[in-house]
């Protein structure tokens, strides 16, 4: 069989695509007449029933050889720290092997939960974290710049019952957080590459984020909880678009590891191939082209077109001065009024 996708047809054959636009609109009418399929994932384990693990043979599951007791992970204890686990909880329906792994990894005594996570909630707020690689604290990873800083924000953590929200207020209220991003002489000289966070890191917004915010500024954010995943399709570029018609937050996006959306991938959305430990933040030519022509932009662009053509009490001022009003939060001065209008 051969597959041809729509971009591919619309550059080499673009009346045979046109012909094919007709049948797509038959195909999602029909679709449309189609009762939505309502599923339910369910997870159950039967009562009283331990089951049996043992180690495969050079990782072979056709040759099972000795068994292996239920315990927790080596590599997340202290070294030469070995946790022993029920082999069945008589007081709970399940073997309670599950919970008895999250009470071991919660308990205060592991040494590498409560470091982790706070190292992630730092990078996403400062852009790098205290520990330069977050995927590796064993020897082969950095050193902490602030251990003191990292051992107090985790013990913090726990204290406060795990609340990320009261971990995301501490950093968030922290002099750190709220210091300008410009720089002197001085701290261009001794800490030229903010190791010691003299200043504020600029950074880029996510990829989920940047369209969110684009809806939300031509006021078409969809900000409702829950229901089905976003669909995803590919536009006449053979680029995977998310449909027009729906403006949800990017959350909602149909993920799919052989259809990455155009527009996330280009401001370093992360691949569903691999895990993804840091994100990286990029400049290249390819964003500034989707923010100038790309559809999902001329889309809202339009739409905010047709939101300003609307009645204005002065309809050249008051056009300028309610698009930038809403837009950049800023009130016009009177050349940005001028530029806007020519």
């Amino acid at each position: 069989s051969v597959n041809i996708s729509p971009g591919v047809l619309y550059q080499y054959l673009p009346a045979a695509a046109e012909e094919l636009k007709k049948f797509d609109t038959q195909i999602a009418e029909l679709r449309s007449t189609k009762p939505v399929e309502e599923f339910i994932s369910a997870l159950t384990e039967p009562v009283g029933h331990a089951p049996l693990a043992r180690l495969f043979y050079r990782g072979e599951y056709q040759q099972p050889r000795e068994e292996v007791a239920p315990a927790g992970l080596s590599v997340l204890a202290a070294e030469g720290e070995r946790a022993e686990f029920p082999i069945d909880d008589t007081s709970l329906p399940s073997t309670g092997r599950r919970l008895a792994l999250a009470r071991w990894l919660t308990d205060g005594n592991n040494p590498l939960v409560a470091r982790v996570l706070v190292n992630r909630v730092w990078m996403h707020h400062f852009g790098k974290g205290i520990v330069a690689t977050p995927g590796e604290f064993g020897r082969l990873g950095s050193l902490p710049t602030h251990p003191e800083l990292l051992d107090w924000l985790a013990t913090d953590l726990m204290e406060h019952g795990w609340s990320l929200k009261h971990l995301h207020r501490q950093l968030m209220r922290s002099t750190v957080w709220r210091q300008s991003s410009q720089s002197t002489d001085a701290q261009r000289v001794l800490d030229p590459d903010n190791r010691y966070y003299s200043r504020r890191a600029l950074q880029r917004m996510d990829a989920e984020i940047i369209r969110d915010s684009v809806l939300a500024a031509v006021g078409r954010l969809d900000a409702s909880l829950f229901g089905p995943p976003l669909a995803i399709k590919e536009d006449d570029a053979g680029q995977v678009i998310v449909d027009g018609s729906q403006s949800r937050r990017s959350l909602y996006i149909l993920a799919r590891r052989t259809q990455p959306v155009a527009m996330l991938q280009a401001f370093d959305a992360p691949v569903m191939d691999i895990n993804c430990e840091y994100r990286p933040m990029s400049t290249v030519a390819t964003q500034s082209l989707i923010m100038l022509n790309g559809e999902f932009c001329l889309e809202q662009a339009a739409h905010l077109a047709e939101l300003v053509a609307g009645p204005l009490p002065e309809p050249r001022a008051g056009e300028t001065n309610a698009v930038e009003t809403n837009e950049v939060e800023n009130n016009p001065v009177e050349k940005d009024a001028s530029e806007a209008d020519v």
